[in-house]
């Protein structure tokens, strides 16, 4: 069956695509015991008078509660502190355990005697056991009323969780859960279809270990982390650009009104850098002697084909930041081209998106999962996520790391960080998620 340019026929295909097989429902297992109740964190303004009160404002804006963006390891207690309690009030308690076991590591830095010990401990062991409850474990919430002949309703499904990489949505009627070791088996039911997902769950629940930790290295696991170290040798970098050699390139850039926000630590708007940076890739024209074809996306897109590299900071200057942001529609349209046209004789493929990924990686999850599935070696096609800002690194991170845990054949995402994408320019970026898919090390 071949793709289709149009977007909702694609994604009907992919839906189809999705349902393993249809199962004859067989009487519901029992239906899982009640959330343990606990006592909910409190707020942090007032608690602390004696504090500098800088330290103790409640820090969270509006994206954050929304997406709980991942931790840096640099920001402060207040800060984590108060994404846990937020992550805690919306019930995904897994996320709020990992988020005050990096409070509590920053708040014993100040001495044992510092009131905000008690208080995150206090909190870290409210959520602890909630947080190795099946449905935490999984990045989802049971609806509490129970439903006879399912063994559970999805009530909410977090961003970044392994559910929400797998495809798991609210309202989803839950048939059976079977777990073998860390392989845990859902039979779904969901708008009369029934669909068989596997997830693949890694991570436990483990208090800090202070002996071993620092403040400033504060642990961040597969629910509450930075995106990956990226490759930031230059030298070996540059010693294997050639695997760039007989690639197509699709760079999508983002051009949303929120590239026009600071880029952290380069005194310049994520657009701004993007604009400057654009001559990285002057030397890399002769690999693509196709032409590249670029996508220009806000809440519309434009595809350019068949541009060279030189081409590249002309669009820079020619277009702005403006509007929202809909990378969906753009990315499945490449996507179907690609696997369409795919041959024996194709070579092989980079989708590269340039973006702060505010909204873009909840936007591709669905495409980058199906291209997963497709791909027939891990060398087929690769997509790089090139961070520019903050927007959206938990997604981007669980769209690196985690897609064989949901069933993808292979690991065909390398994201690349903002800090380390200031360091090594778009060019090395692109190398870098070849050179890791090498069977072999390429040139030392």
């Amino acid at each position: 069956m071949s793709f289709r340019t149009s977007y909702k026929p694609f994604k009907a295909f992919t839906c189809a695509l999705f349902c393993a097989f249809q199962l004859t429902p067989t009487p519901a297992p029992a239906s899982p015991a009640p959330k343990a109740k606990a006592v909910q964190p409190p707020l942090l303004q007032g608690q602390f008078p004696k504090f500098d009160p800088r330290s103790t404002k409640f820090e969270l804006n509006a994206q954050e509660s929304i997406n709980f963006e991942i931790l840096s390891p640099k920001s402060s207690w207040n800060k984590t502190y108060s994404i846990g309690r937020a992550a805690w009030t919306e019930g995904d308690y897994r996320r709020a355990f990992n988020a005050f076991k990096i409070a509590l590591i920053k708040a014993k830095a100040a001495g044992y005697n510092d009131g905000r010990v008690k208080q995150t401990q206090e909190a870290l062991d409210s959520v602890q056991g909630l947080a190795d409850k099946l449905d935490a474990r999984l990045g989802m919430r049971f609806d509490k009323k129970r439903i006879p002949g399912l063994f559970a309703r999805v009530e909410k499904v977090f961003p970044g969780s392994l559910s929400w990489l797998a495809g798991v949505k609210a309202d989803d009627r839950i048939i059976s859960l079977k777990q073998s070791n860390n392989l845990y088996q859902l039979q779904i039911k969901r708008d009369g279809r029934f669909l068989s997902i596997f997830i693949t769950d890694t991570t436990k629940v483990t208090m800090p270990n202070f002996t071993a930790l620092s403040p400033a290295s504060a642990p961040l696991d597969s629910t509450n982390r930075l995106i990956g170290a990226q490759i930031t040798n230059v030298s070996l970098l540059h010693a294997n650009e050639k695997l760039l050699t007989n690639h197509d390139l699709v760079l999508f850039i983002d051009k949303s009104s929120s590239m026009n926000s600071p880029f952290e630590g380069t005194g310049l708007s994520q657009w701004d850098w993007c604009k400057t940076s654009a001559h990285d890739l002057f030397s890399v024209s002769a690999y693509f002697p196709l032409g590249i074809t670029v996508v220009m996306f806000d809440s519309n897109y434009e595809v350019l084909k068949g541009r060279t590299a030189r081409d590249i900071e002309g669009i820079f200057q020619h277009y702005g930041p403006s509007g929202g942001t809909d990378l969906a529609k753009p990315f499945w349209e490449q996507l179907s081209e690609y696997f369409n046209r795919r041959s024996d004789k194709s070579r092989p493929m980079i989708f590269a998106v340039i973006s702060d990924f505010g909204t873009s990686g909840e936007q591709i999850r669905e495409g980058v999962y199906e291209a997963a599935r497709r791909v027939r070696t891990a060398q087929e096609l690769t997509i790089s996520l090139l961070e520019v800002g903050k927007g959206g690194g938990l997604l981007v991170q669980t769209l690196d790391t985690d897609l064989v845990n949901v069933g993808a054949r292979f690991d065909i995402v390398d994201a690349t960080s903002s800090e380390d994408l200031a360091k090594i320019g778009l060019k090395n970026a692109l190398i870098a998620g070849l050179l890791k898919r090498q069977p072999k090390t390429a040139a030392p």
